[in-house]
């Protein structure tokens, strides 16, 4: 049994992406048909599916006519093209994956040039079972520039009786020269609508009975993707009845209740259960990518439902989720590590520290030792990175956000920390170069003949600078990520490191060199570089609330 395979959609109509579907009904009626096509799209979302269906519609008797008058005659037809018909043999042969009429290569094992002329030679014979022959080149993005020259000639004028489909999951690798002679057709991740739908149609063929809610289960697993989503479902269905106790265990989705869990020890500061339950969550061998992508997943499916976006209640603000999503961006939190999870820990420990340090020292709580004495009901504000006055954010707060979430009125105690960093106004300096992080454009000879660079502009991009020092040098990356940019003016900048130690291997000549080098390709110019010590700014606070509150009540106003 292959559901994948056996439920694959056979006509346009069944094509559950709606643009996709629509985008081929449409063709069907104008009486023109390309001869090659761009497929792009994440993986087992139905680009090779499609294609097969593409196939089928060109290779029907049914559209004999149709088909001569476009390919050979080169004229518009004027009777639309028919859905393939599911019962002529020819066309079921196509999808069972038997007929010489469609050749999928694999581009990323046969990328070279011998292997385009190779192709060259196949597509000047005409098909002996059709009149249509479809070549689907999967991962095209794969083929070397050399391969990619010698197909143009193919796009251009390809053989009446030949149709290219190119496939890939990175359009962006493709030439522009191959893009224009191509008509593009974005294939999107599934909406888990769509995917709950297309599982609901297989398990009525098969005549299962099965739970709701394993369907959205297996949608949010499946990630987009319909070849994955039928795999599991699949998957479940053999082990036993399509229901939650079977799905938790075919996915081991039980790690997902870890997650409000690990969220709501923050809330209380509870450093020893957050380290507990990913001690939990390792003993179940449970995949950093996927902890880190449901955790992420929950925090922005709240930020959607805070702004109306998605339906639901959110259960925090959307200032809340706007903190926690900047504290897992950091590319740090999903590093792979030899002990899993362990980045993810360590910031969770890192906001608990900050809290905890900050309630220590405004005085609103007397017990600064374990945070497993500490009131499980407190909140965490979030400072402003940049403030045009030093004055309180309670005002500016609830200035903003009064009439769209009351229950910021409820915090006790908010106060923003502003931190003392000064931007001098925007430098004109000719000739600035983009800063693109893919790959540093200045060597380290030509930056000291180079004029002064903006200053400014390295404040401006710190992170973008942070993002191109890890692809250069991690540790380097790991330096800069300590340090913050406190002003820049024409060839300089200061910035500011709490530790001498950050201070002095910043200057030393291995890492000074490579700063000078992507300063220069950030600024337009050379920068002189100086550091100064600073005291630990406080980047998040947890404040006491009365006791009194619940956690369902703290819940709306944490983390903040």
């Amino acid at each position: 049994m292959n559901w994948n395979r056996q439920y694959r959609p056979k006509q346009i109509k069944d094509l559950h992406l709606a643009k996709v579907r629509d985008h081929f009904l449409a063709l069907l009626k104008s009486g023109k048909f390309p001869q090659v096509f761009l497929f792009a799209g994440p993986k087992g979302t139905g680009k090779t599916s499609t294609a097969r269906i593409v196939a089928a519609l060109l290779n029907d008797p049914a559209n004999a006519e149709a088909v001569q008058t476009i390919f050979f005659e080169k004229k518009a037809n004027t009777k639309p093209l028919q859905e393939p018909s599911v019962d002529d043999e020819r066309v079921n042969r196509i999808f069972a994956g038997s007929s010489f009429m469609v050749q999928e290569l694999d581009a990323a094992s046969n990328r070279g040039i011998d292997d385009v002329r190779s192709l060259k030679e196949r597509i000047s014979l005409p098909p002996q079972d059709g009149l249509i022959s479809v070549y689907i080149l999967d991962e095209v993005h794969m083929l070397t520039t050399e391969a990619f020259n010698a197909l143009l000639k193919l796009l251009e004028e390809p053989p009446p009786h030949v149709v290219f489909i190119l496939a890939t999951t990175e359009q962006d690798k493709i030439p522009a020269t191959v893009v224009s002679r191509a008509q593009s057709i974005g294939f999107t991740k599934a909406s888990v609508t769509e995917l709950v739908t297309a599982l609901k149609g297989i398990l009525k063929a098969e005549k299962l009975e099965f739970e709701e809610p394993v369907l959205e289960l297996v949608a949010q697993r499946a990630d987009g993707s319909f070849r994955d989503a039928v795999k599991l479902l699949e998957m479940i269905a053999q082990v036993g009845p399509v229901t939650a106790a079977t799905a938790e265990q075919v996915l081991s989705v039980s790690t997902q209740e870890y997650l409000p869990k690990l969220l709501e020890a923050l809330l209380a500061k509870d450093s020893a259960k957050v380290v507990g339950l990913f001690n939990e969550l390792r003993s179940h061998n449970s995949d950093q990518k996927l902890i880190y992508t449901q955790l992420f997943n929950l925090v922005h499916t709240d930020l959607l439902k805070a702004h109306g976006v998605v339906a639901g209640t959110a259960l925090w603000p959307a200032k809340t989720t706007q903190f926690l999503l900047k504290e897992l961006s950091d590319p740090f939190v999903n590093t792979p590590t030899p002990i899993p999870l362990l980045p993810l820990e360590l910031k969770f420990l890192e906001i608990i520290d900050r809290a905890q340090k900050r309630s220590g020292a405004d005085g609103s709580s007397s017990d600064t030792g374990s945070s497993t004495k500490k009131s499980p009901t407190s909140h965490v504000t979030v400072p402003s990175e940049r403030a045009p006055s030093p004055k309180k954010a309670t005002d500016s707060i609830q200035s903003v956000d009064s009439e769209h979430d009351t229950s910021l009125d409820t915090y006790a105690g908010l106060e923003t920390v502003v931190p003392t960093v000064t931007f001098v106004p925007k430098i004109a300096v000719p000739e600035v170069v983009s800063t693109a992080v893919s790959t540093l454009k200045v060597t380290e000879t030509a930056v000291s003949q180079r004029e002064p660079g903006d200053g400014n502009a390295i404040c401006e991009k710190w992170v973008d600078i942070v993002s191109a020092a890890v692809k250069q040098n991690f540790g380097l990356a790991t330096l800069l990520r300590s340090a913050r940019p406190l002003s820049g003016e024409l060839g300089k900048v200061t910035v500011s490191v709490f530790y001498s130690f950050h201070k002095e291997q910043l200057l030393q000549p291995k890492f000074k060199q490579q700063l000078d080098i992507l300063f220069a390709d950030f600024a337009g110019g050379r920068i002189e570089l100086e550091c100064i010590l600073a005291d630990q700014p406080i980047a998040a606070e947890l404040h006491e609330v009365k006791k009194e509150d619940n956690l369902a009540e703290l819940a709306v106003a944490s983390l903040m």
